[in-house]
């Protein structure tokens, strides 16, 4: 389960959150390639997912999509190992 907080342009700043963009990559890759694995609407102090992944060891990337559909620079995690 992923868990993260509401950027602080959603509610202040800019107020132009629109959705967060969710990436995944093996933590032997060194960039995240591909599709996003998830979108989630705007709207909450607080946000989870839920990912539906085989084992290995993975790096997760959460970004704030604005109403102009720009991302913020995406915050990754530490390596996740799934077992």
């Amino acid at each position: 389960t992923l868990s993260w907080s509401a950027s602080p342009d959603e509610a202040g700043g800019e107020r132009d959150v629109s959705k967060y963009t969710l990436y995944r990559r093996l933590s032997t890759e060194a960039n995240f390639n591909g599709d996003p694995i998830a979108s989630i609407a705007a709207g909450f102090p607080t946000y989870t997912h839920d990912d539906l992944i085989g084992s290995g060891t993975y790096v997760y990337a959460v970004a704030a999509t604005d109403c102009g559909r720009l991302l913020s620079a995406p915050v990754q995690s530490l390596p996740v190992t799934m077992p």
